[in-house]
């Protein structure tokens, strides 16, 4: 190719086009908040290039905008959408710092960094509630990411990755799928 791609959409099309066993290098430094899927493929390699932190695919996404609850005063909450199904449950992280998820509302509001939602199954969007501290998550200086997609990566049988790190992804299973 004649210059990087910037999606791991277009980069998907693209190492799809040169088929099984070929090689796709994501660059040190990036982030996607997008699912590389390369699941009809096999014997395929994704590895990192270039110097700095490993490249990240993030199944989860920043969320701003949070509103505090009326009646449990501690607790902000969004609704958020995803692409899960079943039991799986999003993920609430803080400042790369998994929040401790509770069992309800009323647990998640006398302690301080839990959240909680329900299992993806009971709604979309989902409404997602945390406990920032007895802080304003709008205004405290704190990244707030919250799991959208099911997993960060699909892969294919026979499937090399190197030096890449997958995170924030809503499936039982983990960010990676194979």
């Amino acid at each position: 190719l004649a210059s990087p791609l910037q999606t791991l959409s277009a980069a998907t099309t693209a190492i799809t086009a040169l088929g099984n066993g070929s090689t796709l290098r994501l660059k040190c430094g990036s982030t996607w908040r997008e699912t590389l899927n390369l699941s009809s493929l096999s014997g395929i390699t994704v590895s990192a290039y270039s110097t700095g932190a490993a490249p990240i695919v993030a199944g989860c996404d920043v969320i701003t905008g949070w509103t505090q609850d009326g009646t449990l005063t501690n607790l902000w909450y969004k609704d958020v959408s995803h692409d899960s199904t079943g039991n799986n449950r999003q993920v609430v992280i803080d400042d790369d710092a998994l929040m401790n998820r509770v069992a309800d509302t009323a647990t998640a509001n006398t302690t301080p960094g839990a959240y909680y939602s329900a299992n993806c199954s009971t709604a979309n969007p989902i409404r997602v509630y945390i406990n920032p501290n007895g802080t304003n998550p709008n205004s405290n200086g704190h990244v707030y990411e919250v799991t959208k997609r099911t997993n960060a990566i699909f892969l294919g049988a026979n499937a090399t990755l190197t030096g890449i790190v997958a995170k924030g992804a809503c499936s039982n299973n983990g960010p990676i799928e194979t």
